[in-house]
């Protein structure tokens, strides 16, 4: 009886397994399709890397990529900074005001960004920033799910850590980056993978702030392959598993720290 309950266990996680893997696969399989045979079923000696390399031939993707590189790495870098510590400061601060900061930053997260885009764009044109990297960079520099997730991590550690840092001599920076730090490594690596990927799928901030080609990330500018090759849906899913694959690589890296971090960051000190 146990084992034929463990097999229908094992049988429903390769169902959905097979149900999440499909769509990434299916545009896999037209992205390897020439456009004629669109549609069509057909196989493995009619696939080719024909799409990959007409995109190649397009578009600059390649300074697309070092854009998308280079705004998603500061940003995730930043988050990891000041979004831990401003997490660090909600969990363990003795000011008064510090709930109060907490619940405006838990109302940020249920505001969508399109509700504050407008008089965010007409800061960034204000501030002569459009159509460059800060302003990629200075609206998402902090999110506010991050400092969420790193405050609840924070609260989690024993108290008597940080008193014994203190006792020790470390000030409040010490005790930050010598103690705290160290010992967030799970919340650090489900951060960095989330600011990672949410950076790099982004599409409402760079679409509204830049109109430069420039300075376009992947997926503004793959996004503009349907405007001029409609007719060639192969190529906009070859545009798709150009822009994918990165996240997949980053997530299989650090997928098995992902866990362990939501399950101990103690979502109920809320």
């Amino acid at each position: 009886m146990k084992k034929a309950m463990s097999m229908s266990k094992y049988l429903v996680l390769i169902i959905l397994a097979i149900a999440c893997l499909f769509p990434f696969l299916y545009s896999l399989y037209i992205s390897l399709q020439y456009p004629e045979d669109y549609g069509k079923l057909v196989g493995f000696n009619r696939l080719s890397l024909t799409n990959y390399k007409k995109i190649l031939e397009l578009v600059p993707i390649g300074r697309w990529y070092l854009n998308t590189i280079l705004i998603t790495c500061v940003v995730t870098f930043s988050n990891l900074l000041f979004s831990s510590m401003a997490g660090y400061a909600l969990a363990h601060s003795i000011s008064r005001v510090k709930n109060i900061i907490f619940m405006l930053i838990l109302g940020v997260m249920i505001l969508p960004v399109q509700a504050y885009l407008i008089p965010l764009y007409f800061n960034i044109v204000h501030w002569g920033l459009q159509n460059t990297y800060w302003s990629l960079i200075l609206p998402i520099a902090i999110y506010p799910f991050c400092v969420f997730l790193m405050r609840q991590y924070f609260l989690t550690l024993p108290k008597e850590l940080e008193d014994a840092a203190k006792i020790d001599g470390l000030g409040p920076l010490g005790v930050f980056f010598r103690i705290a730090l160290p010992l967030s490594k799970p919340a650090l690596s489900t951060q960095a993978i989330l600011s990672f990927t949410w950076t790099w799928n982004g599409f409402v901030i760079p679409v509204t702030m830049i109109n430069n080609s420039n300075y376009y990330t992947l997926t503004v500018g793959l996004n503009t392959l349907k405007d001029f090759y409609f007719n060639w849906p192969t190529i906009d899913m070859a545009g798709v598993i150009y822009t994918i694959l990165p996240i997949i690589i980053v997530f299989i890296f650090l997928q098995e720290h992902i866990t362990q971090a939501f399950a101990t960051t103690g979502l109920g000190h809320i």
